[in-house]
């Protein structure tokens, strides 16, 4: 990039937490297959309820066992993690500061508020688009993931340019 770096500039809101933390389980794996699972665990209780005839008596504890289950994790995935990370942005300044990410030819520049870090590109495993973020996964001694919420792109640093500096650094995007 022979250009100035791209600078990439934003504050994060409460639902960008939440919506990085449900853009990385519908693209984990482990994940997508245990919500298929739990589902079909679900489907299969509820006819074993509704149609006693098609099983045996004590099939009924079991099938309720695995709805009530499913109903908790539905529940915990889809109104419990979002209050957590809600009350966790409210109770962390250090979750409210601006975001700078700077793109340079041989590293990412990551600011969060005053403190800074460098990241090697050679490290950043790929780039999820998913609704209206980007997903950095970034793999060194330990994963990472930062998000860029769409609204961060403005005039002079547009989702274009971030997308051409991926494309021309050979990173990944889902």
């Amino acid at each position: 990039m022979e250009n100035a770096p791209l600078t990439i500039k934003y504050i994060p809101e409460a639902k960008d937490y939440v919506r990085a933390s449900r853009a990385l389980a519908k693209k984990s794996t482990s994940f997508i297959i245990m919500a298929v699972l739990l589902v079909l665990a679900m489907a299969a209780a509820a006819v074993i309820l509704l149609v006693p005839s098609l099983g045996e008596e004590s099939w009924d504890n079991i099938a309720m066992i695995l709805l009530v289950v499913g109903v908790f994790y539905i529940v915990y995935f889809f109104a419990v993690i979002p209050w957590q990370l809600n009350r966790a942005y409210k109770k962390n300044e250090h979750l409210q500061v601006e975001r700078q990410f700077i793109l340079k030819d041989e590293s990412i520049g990551v600011r969060i508020g005053s403190e800074g870090t460098e990241l090697n590109l050679d490290y950043l495993e790929k780039v999820v688009e998913v609704d209206d973020l980007y997903l950095m996964i970034y793999k060194d001694k330990q994963k990472l993931y930062f998000f860029i919420p769409e609204r961060a792109f403005t005039e002079e640093v547009s989702e274009k340019a971030f997308i051409d500096y991926l494309q021309d650094k050979s990173i990944s995007m889902d």
